[in-house]
């Protein structure tokens, strides 16, 4: 059972590995231009970082939801959906940390100016 299972997965690197090493073109860009500072919309990179925020502190804010949870479930012992109120207290909190970080920066802006 356990050699199947690793032959599985050296077959599967096999098929679809080395197919992309031998594929794959030149890493090295030749004809690459950064970014202007006037190609993006301060609204598009606004909402960019405020994406990398929320899904950046997803993980953490969905561990610790789960483990408050967990605890709360423990000490009172009721019959929650715990995974259902993880999810939805890590997307708010998650969203919550996204909004006050774009307040901050807003802020900032208007101190700089």
């Amino acid at each position: 059972m356990f050699r199947r299972g690793i032959s599985i997965v050296v077959i599967s690197a096999i098929l679809f590995l080395i197919p992309a090493f031998c594929f794959a073109e030149d890493s090295k860009m030749q004809d690459y231009e950064p970014y202007t500072e006037m190609e993006f919309s301060s609204f598009a990179i606004d909402m960019r970082r405020a994406e990398t925020i929320f899904f950046g502190s997803l993980p953490l804010t969905f561990l610790a939801s789960s483990l408050a949870v967990g605890m709360v479930d423990a000490v009172l012992s009721t019959d929650l959906p715990t995974t259902g109120i993880s999810l939805g207290a890590s997307i708010g909190l998650s969203l919550t940390i996204a909004v006050i970080d774009y307040v901050l920066g807003l802020e900032e802006e208007n101190q700089v100016e």
